[in-house]
């Protein structure tokens, strides 16, 4: 399913994101024109925004295989999730 694939994708890109502003870099098997790209697209967010987005990617993941969701719901629940856990991450 391409929707999975492409949720797959992101949620990969977001853990690699992760490990790059926790400082560990050299856990990162990619080459480096990609990663000098993530570095660049990264500097603007914080660890607490990166999680939020991986758990909210996950979560809708987790919704999408249980068929709680259809695929045309998926962008919003993502949006939705990430709103919901970067309002509770600031209470």
């Amino acid at each position: 399913n391409d929707t999975l694939q492409t949720l797959s994708f992101f949620i990969n890109s977001l853990i690699r994101i992760y490990l790059l502003k926790s400082g560990r870099k050299n856990k990162l098997n990619i080459n480096l024109y990609y990663l000098k790209k993530l570095e660049e697209k990264s500097r603007n967010l914080t660890n607490e925004e990166v999680k939020n987005m991986i758990k909210a990617f996950a979560r809708t993941d987790k919704r999408l295989k249980k068929f709680l969701i259809k695929v045309i719901e998926v962008p919003e629940d993502i949006v939705l999730n990430y709103i919901f856990l970067q309002k509770a991450s600031k209470s």
